[in-house]
C-alpha cells in the first residue's frame, strides 16, 4: 500500500531516488536543490550545484547527474585527536547524523549529546565518555577506554555490521540494543553490558565470540513467529557463553552452540528452536493451557452411612457427592 507523504511542490518534478545507511536522496529534474529524508516521510531540501536528474549510491559515495555536472558525496571522518579533554556537543542524529568518528589521542573525548555514526572507532591511548544514547550503523572498535555513563550503544545497521576489541571492565557497555535486522551483528570478543541486552527486531542474527564469556545484566530477546532471532557462535561447533546476572525474557529464537550455566543456571526460551549443543537452555513451543477431562470413582464415608458408598460419573442426586 502507497501514502502521498508531504514533500516540496515544485513545478519542474523530483526525479530519482537513492538510499543507503538510512539516509533517502531524490534529485530533481531541473533547479539547484535536492530532498534528504532519514525515514522517508520528512524531507529536507538542500542546495546543489546543478540539477539531480539520477541519483545512486555505491562504493561508499552517492552520485547525482545533471543535465551539466556530476555531484559526489561521501561518508566522512570525523577524527578526534586533541591532546587535551575535548567535549562535541549539539545535534549529531537524523539528517545531522555523523560519519566515521575515529577518536586518535588522550584527551578524553565526551559526546554531551546523543549521537548516530557510521564506524565508530577508539584508538590505543583514547578514552571517550558516551552518551546517553549511541547509535552505530557501521563498525564498532575499540582499543582504547569506552566510558558507557550507564548509556544504551544501539547496532541499527542494515549491512553487517562487527564489534571488535576491549569491551569488558572499564570498556563495558552499559546497555546493548540490536535493531540490525538485515544483515548479522557480530561480537568479535567477549562483552559486559552492565544493564540490558536487548534485541528485538524480527529477523536478526547475532554472532557472539566462541569460547569466551559475555556477561550481561538482563538478557531480553523476542523474535516474531517465522521471524525468529538467531543466537549463533562465530566458530560453529565451538560454543560462545552467556552469564546473565539479572533476568532472561527470551521468546521466538533459533540458537546453536551456547553454554549458559553460570550464573544464574539456565535460560528459558518460550516457542523456540534447539539447533543443537547448547548447554542450559530450556526450550519450548508456544504456551497454551491444555484442559482435559476426567470421570472419577469416589467414596465418602460420612459416618452417617453403614457403609461407603462407591459413587460414579453418573450419580447425580447422591448427598455425599463432592
Amino acid at each position: 500500500n502507497w501514502s502521498v507523504v508531504p514533500y516540496t511542490k515544485d513545478a519542474n518534478g523530483w526525479y530519482s531516488v537513492a538510499y543507503y545507511d538510512g539516509l533517502f536522496v531524490i534529485g530533481r529534474y531541473l533547479g539547484s536543490n535536492f530532498l534528504v529524508s532519514r525515514d522517508g516521510l520528512t524531507w529536507t531540501t538542500l542546495p546543489s550545484s546543478c540539477d539531480g536528474r539520477s541519483v545512486a549510491y555505491g562504493m561508499g559515495t552517492y552520485v547525482m547527474v545533471g543535465s551539466s555536472c556530476v555531484m559526489t558525496s561521501s561518508v566522512g571522518t570525523l577524527s578526534l585527536n586533541g591532546s587535551s579533554a575535548q567535549v562535541i556537543t549539539g545535534n549529531m542524529t537524523g539528517l545531522n547524523a555523523l560519519g566515521n568518528v575515529d577518536s586518535l589521542s588522550t584527551g578524553v573525548k565526551t559526546f554531551a549529546n546523543n549521537a548516530s555514526t557510521t564506524n565508530f572507532s577508539i584508538q590505543s591511548g583514547a578514552t571517550v565518555s558516551a552518551p546517553a544514547q549511541l547509535s552505530i550503523t557501521g563498525n564498532y572498535t575499540n582499543n582504547g577506554t569506552f566510558t558507557h555513563n550507564n548509556g544504551t550503544t544501539t547496532f541499527i545497521g542494515e549491512l553487517p555490521q562487527t564489534a571488535t576489541g576491549t569491551m569488558t571492565s572499564a570498556s563495558s557497555f552499559g546497555n546493548i540494543e540490536i535493531r540490525n535486522n538485515t544483515a548479522s551483528t557480530t561480537f568479535g570478543a567477549p562483552f559486559t553490558a552492565a544493564g540490558n541486552f536487548t534485541a528485538s527486531a524480527p529477523g536478526s542474527t547475532i554472532v557472539f565470540a566462541p569460547a569466551a564469556t559475555s556477561t550481561v545484566g538482563n538478557f531480553v530477546v523476542a523474535g516474531t513467529s517465522g521471524n525468529e532471532i538467531s543466537l549463533t557462535s562465530g566458530t560453529p561447533g565451538v560454543r560462545w557463553n552467556i552469564a546473565v546476572t539479572g533476568t532472561s525474557t527470551v521468546s521466538m529464537v533459533r540458537v546453536q552452540d551456547s553454554h549458559a550455566c553460570a550464573p544464574t543456571g539456565y535460560i528459558f526460551a518460550a516457542s523456540s528452536s534447539d539447533l543443537g549443543n547448547n548447554l542450559c537452555w530450556v526450550f519450548s513451543g508456544p504456551l497454551s493451557p491444555t484442559i482435559s477431562l476426567f470421570a472419577y470413582l469416589f467414596r465418602n464415608d460420612d459416618a452417617g452411612e453403614s457403609s461407603a458408598t462407591l459413587h460414579g460419573p453418573e450419580s447425580s442426586t447422591s448427598s455425599d457427592r463432592v
